[in-house]
């Protein structure tokens, strides 16, 4: 009688096996719960205790391992801090298959259900075990041969686990290294778009302003012209609506004009940094002052 697994996952392995029903192959496929595996029933003992030496493996010299599942129910393992993934099927073979009268007559009769096999398959007890990464994909293949099975290969098997691990893990830095470089240039990138972005907003506002300034100046220029015609024509007219016309120019040529503003904002900032400098001068000549100290300098006449 086989002894009882030593691991959780070959027990929960076990147990699943144990539980379902050959598959259309002759399979038995484990459930979500146990190691990821398809094998005939012939062979169930043999694969509960290779997972449970392969897990006992995995655990010297390293942290112990942990298995999980993925949202596909595969196996995964963890060692040296990455996730592996492991499989075991076990090999078939395959024959053509001759269909019984019954099939025969469904056939005659072009009865699409129940579907009639083109092969028959069979477990052949020759084991296969996958180790994947779960970062590209990447597959070895270890299976039993002719003068050695994969219980002999277990310690190569969990060395090549780990060296998966480890070349995953050199990978996965390498990528989150490229990441960041190209995160890096993309936010420079953006900056350089969005400097550029307010060069060229910049740009456009200070077009409009001259603009602005062009039209101010003809309004004013259009008000002087004004003026000079009115004062060397015969022809009568009403001075005070020419001065309302003319004062209107203007005012609509000092709303235009940007320059003042830009003026003021020019001397206010000359302003505030002549006074910051003005400010520094005097603590510089303050430090300058000698100031004797008391009982320092002439000597007082005392009294005879």
């Amino acid at each position: 009688m086989p002894s009882r697994p030593k691991s959780d996952i070959a027990r929960r392995t076990r147990a699943s096996l144990r539980a379902c029903r050959p598959n259309e192959k002759g399979l038995l496929v484990g459930d979500m719960h146990s190691f990821d595996v398809s094998v005939g029933p012939g062979s169930v003992a043999r694969v509960v205790e290779l997972i449970d030496r392969l897990a006992e493996i995995l655990v010297i010299g390293a942290s112990r391992p942990i298995f999980e599942h993925d949202d596909r129910r595969n196996t995964i393992v963890k060692v040296e801090g990455e996730s592996i993934r492991l499989r075991i099927v076990e090999e078939l073979d395959r024959t053509k298959h001759e269909p019984t009268p019954e099939e025969r007559l469904r056939l005659k009769e072009q009865h699409v259900y129940p579907r009639v096999p083109k092969w028959n398959y069979s477990p052949t007890g020759r084991l296969r075990l996958e180790i994947s990464e779960t970062l590209y994909g990447g597959k070895e293949v270890w299976s039993d041969r002719p003068d050695q099975v994969l219980e002999d290969l277990l310690p190569q098997i969990a060395r090549a686990i780990r060296e998966t691990a480890v070349r995953q893990r050199t990978r996965r830095t390498e990528i989150e290294e490229q990441a960041r470089i190209s995160a890096a240039r993309e936010r420079e990138r953006w900056a350089e778009e969005e400097r550029k972005r307010k060069r060229d907003e910049r740009h456009r506002s200070l077009v409009a302003e001259a603009k602005r300034w062009q039209e101010a100046a003809l309004l004013r220029e259009y008000a002087g012209e004004l003026q000079r015609t009115a004062a060397t024509s015969s022809t009568t007219y009403d001075p005070a609506a020419l001065g309302e016309l003319i004062e209107e120019l203007r005012d609509a040529a000092d709303h235009l004009d940007p320059i003042p503003d830009h003026v003021g904002s020019l001397v206010g900032s000359t302003t505030a940094s002549t006074e910051v400098e003005n400010a520094d001068d005097l603590d510089d000549g303050l430090r300058d002052l000698e100031v004797p100290a008391p009982g320092d300098g002439a000597s007082e006449d005392k009294p005879n």
